[in-house]
């Protein structure tokens, strides 16, 4: 009876606790969850001796507890399995995308476009003056990060390859990001040279090939016209062979 009076006592203090000073529940509310505890400890009381004597006469736990035991090993074991193959993906994907955080972002309306006659550069060793057809260098119209007003951070070149291939190349400077290439950036990772690591993404229904690649300080973003692989792979030795 002492146990009964301690046990109604707890859930008076259980129901106290979560109602505080709002309105407490009518008395036959909590009446019928006590009943209910109470035939709940009368279930376990009664399933304890005979759990003790099955335990005591075999020495060992009964079959079914092993059985569950070997259970739970085993929907851990493939939980664990699970948990490295998803973080194993996870970072493959992440490695696959050109992180861009460290980058300063552009738009256009911050560049005036300037065009001009095509004079070798240093960066595009792997262009002859006499196939460009077009060329835009990009200045700010405005402080950014490290650069300055008037500073060239982007490049523009149409020009012509093998094949009477047409080209159109944009050039980043060291740290810009032009927001309208952001989806080079994406493109599978094609490491099958040795001094740049392509990114190369094809469009069959508009028979483009989209390149990325970094080189020094600068990122450059190619859009082939043609999907011909063996065309494409003449192209990208080319310019892998250029530096």
């Amino acid at each position: 009876m002492k146990d009964k009076n301690k046990k109604d006592e707890q859930l008076n203090n259980l129901f106290g606790a979560y109602v505080g000073e709002t309105e407490r529940p009518p008395e036959r509310v909590t009446d019928s969850a006590k009943q209910y505890m109470q035939k709940k400890t009368v279930r376990v009381e009664a399933c304890e001796p005979a759990l003790a004597a099955e335990i005591g006469v075999t020495g060992k736990q009964p079959v079914r507890s092993v059985r569950n035991t070997t259970l739970i090993w085993v929907c851990a074991a493939f939980l664990l399995i699970g948990a490295i193959f998803i973080t194993f993906f996870l970072l493959h994907n992440n490695n696959d995308t050109l992180s861009l955080q460290k980058y300063s972002r552009i738009e256009r309306s911050q560049l005036t476009e300037s065009s001009m006659p095509y004079s070798r550069q240093e960066f595009l060793p792997f262009i002859d003056g006499d196939e460009v057809t077009v060329y835009k260098e990009y200045s700010l119209t405005e402080d950014v990060d490290l650069y300055k007003k008037g500073d060239v951070v982007l490049y523009y070149i149409e020009y012509t390859e093998q094949a009477d291939t047409q080209v159109r190349l944009y050039v980043e400077t060291d740290n810009i990001n032009f927001d309208e290439l952001d989806s080079y950036k994406s493109m599978k990772s094609y490491p099958q040279f040795e001094n740049a690591d392509f990114r190369v993404g094809t469009d069959f229904e508009d028979n483009l090939t989209y390149v990325h690649f970094l080189h020094g300080t600068y990122s450059y973003n190619l859009t082939i016209h043609t999907t011909l692989q063996t065309l494409i792979l003449t192209i990208l030795e080319n310019i892998d062979n250029s530096f």
